[in-house]
């Protein structure tokens, strides 16, 4: 389960004019914004290339690029090497990576290479290492990053960064892309399955893009503190919190089984089951029959369940948080 500190919930109005001031009118010596601000190869520095990019103080050299060619290298490990490589400090200036990298590999620059004739991962690390070597122009990196999320259209890692490089660009041009939605869609986004990001480091990003959100922006979820990620969609209905039942009961360390045929759900944790059934308005709780204010429904092809009842019936308890529109679930220790 991928959780977020619960430390920002309450500043959150005043923190989206501020970041964005302090984006646009930030000297070199330091960055706060979607691209910089999310140093998530810390949670790899099990991998000695990573650590080796760590030392070599934001400068490409020629072990790290023919790492990075290595068509059998994972996604994920590339883009790790390559955030690594510029977060060994926290000054930050532009850099020249992305032509120091195609010239090792391609004996060009950047701006001669047939982007069409390009491997995916190839576009990607050209995409990324152009992203983060001038942050203020995050346009340039996107002929790349688009290329490669349309040759890789399942490639979680592909999509996030090219996600990252969207944002940037809203940002710099003060567009009003809702920055933390659109993580949510791409965290949550069916089909991204090749290249996951690791929890940690996916937390690192989202923790940060969490301070982007706007309590009238949708409805967060909060288990023991820790936010739950990709809890889509979550919707309220005559006053009652709708979530999918596999984010919730993954919330609530619940075993559950789905029977596509009669559209119902039984959920198991220690001595209590509980059935559900689409569209009805009664749950069998250890077979005895408890009416539902709120029936279950169908919403994008997944199966949303009343958070509320299924919590309590698992002995959680529920609080909903009005002015920041949150649910806040606390899981007693057993």
């Amino acid at each position: 389960m991928i959780a977020l500190r619960k430390n920002t919930v309450f500043l959150l109005s005043m923190l989206g004019a501020f970041l964005l001031a302090h984006l646009l009118f930030l000297p070199v010596a330091s960055a706060d914004s979607p691209v910089t601000s999310t140093p998530f190869s810390n949670a790899y520095l099990d991998m000695e290339m990573v650590q080796k990019a760590r030392l070599l103080e934001g400068v490409m050299d020629e072990e790290i690029a023919h790492f990075l060619a290595q068509p059998e290298i994972s996604l994920e490990e590339k883009a790790a090497v390559i955030n690594s490589l510029y977060n060994y400090t926290n000054v930050w200036e532009v850099r020249k990576n992305a032509g120091i990298y195609t010239g090792f590999i391609y004996k060009a620059d950047p701006k001669q290479l047939d982007l069409q004739a390009l491997a995916a991962d190839q576009l990607f690390v050209i995409g990324y290492l152009t992203l983060l070597d001038d942050y203020f122009y995050p346009q340039k990196s996107l002929p790349f990053l688009d290329l490669a999320v349309e040759k890789m259209p399942s490639n979680f890692t592909a999509a996030l960064i090219k996600a990252l490089a969207e944002m940037q660009q809203h940002l710099l041009h003060s567009e009003g892309e809702n920055i933390w939605l659109r993580a949510k869609k791409i965290i949550s986004k069916p089909g991204l399955e090749e290249d996951r990001l690791r929890e940690e480091a996916l937390t690192t990003i989202l923790d940060y893009l969490y301070l982007y959100r706007s309590p009238q922006d949708d409805v967060s979820i909060f288990l023991n503190n820790a936010l739950l990620y990709g809890a889509e969609p979550v919707i309220v209905v005559k006053g009652r919190t709708l979530i999918p039942w596999q984010d919730l009961c993954r919330g609530l360390g619940a075993k559950a089984e789905w029977n596509e045929e009669h559209n119902k759900v039984t959920i198991t944790k220690d001595n209590i089951s509980v059935i559900l059934e689409l569209k009805s308005d009664v749950a069998l709780v250890n077979g005895e029959p408890h009416h539902l204010d709120q029936q279950p429904v169908a919403l994008d092809d997944r199966f949303l369940l009343p958070l509320r009842f299924v919590s309590e019936t698992l002995g959680a308890d529920v609080h909903w948080d009005d002015k920041n529109r949150s649910v806040e679930i606390s899981i007693l220790s057993s």
